[in-house]
C-alpha cells in the first residue's frame, strides 16, 4: 500500500505545472477531456442513444492535447538513443494511432499496412518542423548545418518507408503466391528467411497438391478400368491436361466420373490464388512400348524463381494391361478381364536435385 501511495505522490509530483503553459498542462487537459467524453458516453447509454458531436470533438481534442503533450516531455527530456535523439518517434507513432485507428479507420481497414509506411515521414515531419523553430527562436536563421541534418533525416526516413512498404508487398506476394516459398532465399541480398520450417527444409510448393490430385485423378480413371475405357482416357488427356492450372483444374471439376475426394481437395486444399495460372500442366502419353504406356506430368513453375532453368515437378507412371477375375452369372463361372493398372514413381524436384548438384560440386572443389 505504502508503495502505491508513494508512486502516485511521484506521479502527481511530475503532473503538477510548474507554470501554465506546460506539457503537464497539456497531458492534464487530455486526461480531462477523455473524462468528459466517457462521461457523454455513459450517459448516452443510460439513455440507449448514440454518443454526440460532442463526444468526437472532446475526443479528438484530448487525443491532440496528449500528443501535444507527450512530444513537448520528449524534448525536454531528451530522449536519445546512442545520441540520436528519438522523441519524434514516439511522437510520430501516437500521431499515426491518432489519424488511421481514430479519424479515418476506413482508410486504416482497407491500407492496414499504411500507418506503418508512414510512421517514418511522419516522425521526419515533426522533428523538422521541431529543428527550424529551434533554429529561428536562437539564431533567427538556418544555418547550413540543420538544412543538412533535416534533408538527410527526411531521405533516411524516405528509404525506411520503402523498406516498410516493402515487406508489407513481400508478404502480400506470399499470401497470393505461396509457392515462392518453396524457393531458396540464399543467394538473395534483401530477403532472409527468419521463420525456418524443421530440420531448415522448405516449404512444399503448391505443384506438389496439383500433381497428387492429378494423380489421383488418373488413378480413378485406369485401376480396375476396362482396356479399352483406359485407351481411350489416355488419348483425350493428351489434349485436356495440358494449360494452366487455372483452366485445367475446372476441366477436372467438370469433368464426369470425378472422384468426390479429388474435387473437394481442389475446392478445400486448392483453393484459388493469383499463382494459379503460373502452374503450367503438361502431360504426355509415350507411346505403347511392351504392352504398357508411359504417362510423364509434369507441373511446370513460370513464376519468378532462384534458377534460370526454372523450377518443376515430374512424376512418371506406367500404365499397363491386367487381368481381373470377372464372374459371369450365366456360366457360373469367372472370366478373366482385361483391365488397366497404374504405378507411379516418386515425385521428381528439379530444384532439390539441382541443390543437391551445386552441393556435391562446392565438396568435390
Amino acid at each position: 500500500m505504502k508503495k502505491t501511495l508513494n508512486w502516485l505522490k511521484i506521479i502527481k509530483k511530475d503532473l503538477q505545472p510548474p507554470r501554465f503553459f506546460s506539457w503537464q498542462t497539456m497531458i492534464l487537459l487530455s486526461a480531462f477531456s477523455w473524462g468528459i467524453a466517457l462521461l457523454d458516453i455513459g450517459l448516452a447509454a443510460f439513455k440507449e442513444q448514440q454518443s454526440s458531436d460532442v463526444y468526437n470533438l472532446i475526443s479528438n481534442l484530448g487525443w491532440i492535447f496528449l500528443i501535444l503533450g507527450f512530444h513537448w516531455w520528449t524534448i525536454e527530456r531528451k530522449w536519445l538513443f546512442n545520441g540520436f535523439p528519438i522523441g519524434a518517434w514516439f511522437t510520430g507513432f501516437l500521431t499515426c494511432i491518432y489519424i488511421f485507428i481514430w479519424v479515418f479507420r476506413d482508410v486504416n481497414d482497407k491500407y492496414p499496412a499504411l500507418p506503418f509506411v508512414i510512421w517514418p515521414l511522419i516522425s521526419a515531419g515533426i522533428s523538422t518542423v521541431y529543428k527550424i523553430n529551434y533554429s529561428r527562436i536562437n539564431t533567427k536563421k538556418l544555418h547550413l548545418t540543420t538544412i543538412q541534418e533535416i534533408v538527410v533525416l527526411i531521405l533516411i526516413s524516405l528509404l525506411l518507408s520503402c523498406w516498410v512498404q516493402f515487406h508489407f508487398v513481400v508478404q502480400e506476394w506470399l499470401q497470393e503466391y505461396p509457392s515462392l516459398l518453396a524457393d531458396k532465399f540464399d543467394r538473395s541480398a534483401f530477403l532472409v528467411k527468419i521463420e525456418l520450417p524443421k530440420n531448415d527444409e522448405r516449404q512444399p510448393a503448391r505443384g506438389y497438391k496439383i500433381i497428387s490430385v492429378l494423380e489421383k485423378l488418373i488413378q480413378s480413371k485406369v485401376n480396375n478400368k476396362p482396356w479399352q475405357e483406359v485407351e481411350k482416357w489416355l488419348a483425350e488427356s493428351k489434349k485436356q491436361l495440358q494449360g494452366r492450372w487455372s483452366e485445367v483444374s475446372q476441366w477436372i471439376l467438370k469433368l464426369d466420373g470425378t472422384p468426390k475426394a479429388v474435387k473437394n481437395k481442389i475446392i478445400l486444399e486448392l483453393e484459388k490464388k493469383k499463382e494459379d495460372y503460373l502452374w503450367y500442366i503438361d502431360a504426355k502419353v509415350e507411346e505403347r512400348v511392351n504392352d504398357y504406356y508411359q504417362l510423364v506430368l509434369r507441373v511446370k513453375w513460370q513464376g519468378p524463381a532462384s534458377r534460370s532453368q526454372g523450377y518443376e515437378l515430374t512424376k512418371t507412371c506406367q500404365i499397363e494391361q491386367t487381368l481381373r477375375a470377372s464372374y459371369n452369372p450365366r456360366q457360373s463361372s469367372q472370366t478373366p478381364k482385361v483391365v488397366g493398372r497404374i504405378r507411379c514413381q516418386k515425385t521428381i524436384d528439379n530444384l532439390k536435385e539441382g541443390n543437391e548438384e551445386s552441393n556435391s560440386a562446392i565438396r568435390e572443389g
